[in-house]
């Protein structure tokens, strides 16, 4: 399935959501939608998991390697799989 992470169209199916890496792809102000549908999305009891970590320190290669590629996933791109071509993700229903 192909979505929009920010309006899942789920209610109570799941008891089990996992991340890794996703939450820096959002801008700040994306976060609260996101979250929201997860939580829609979630069974009463169901659990969302994700890993956190403390940021690298501002001095590290790390912190500006980071910071680089949420710059970079934030720029706007047109895909050029329109017809999903050989080697192009296609979308998969369930």
């Amino acid at each position: 399935m192909r979505a929009d992470a920010r309006a899942l169209a789920f209610a109570e199916d799941f008891d089990l959501a996992v991340t890794f890496g996703a939450l820096g792809h959002f801008l700040p102000t994306e976060r609260p939608a996101f979250f929201e549908g997860v939580y829609r999305a979630l069974r009463p009891g169901g659990l969302f998991t994700f890993p956190i970590d403390a940021p690298p320190p501002l001095t590290s290669l790390s912190h500006w390697a980071t910071l680089g590629f949420d710059l970079t996933m934030r720029i706007p791109r047109r895909s050029s799989c329109t017809t999903a071509p050989v080697g192009c993700p296609q979308s998969v229903t369930t």
